[in-house]
Parts: C-alpha cells; structure tokens; sequence
C-alpha cells in the first residue's frame, strides 16, 4: 500500500491523469444526484445502490489508478 503512495509523491502524471479522472467520477456522481428522469422516476433503493456503486468505484480507480496508467513501479 506504500507504494502506491510513494507512486503519486514520486510520478506526478500518476497524480494529474487520477485527479483529473476523480474530477470526472464527481461531476458524474452530482450531476446524477441533481439530473431529473424524464421517463422512470427511481426508487430510493434503486437510486442508493447507484451512489454505493459510484463511491466503489471512485474508491478502486483511487486505489488502482497507478497501475491502470501503466506508470507505476513493478
């Protein structure tokens, strides 16, 4: 789990090209909790398990971001 770290302190386009996806990931999540159906009105549930996946999501691209840039150390 260092590494990782040390990666983003040590390759700072590890760091941009995952800021900069992040940056997309959010504006994606807000724009759904704000964005209006115009055909299907979810559910509360249906609509909860779409954040829960959008916050999975941003939490493994987080973590895996440096070996899905190709940068990372092996």
């Amino acid at each position: 789990m260092y590494s990782i770290f040390k990666t983003y302190l040590t390759r700072p386009i590890a760091t941009i090209a995952t800021a900069l996806f992040l940056y997309f990931l959010l504006a994606v999540f807000l724009a759904s909790l704000v964005a209006e159906p115009d055909d299907k009105v979810l559910s509360s549930e249906e609509a909860l398990w779409g954040d829960v996946l959008t916050v999975v999501v941003i939490l493994i691209s987080l973590t895996f971001a440096p070996l899905l840039t190709g940068i990372a150390k092996k």
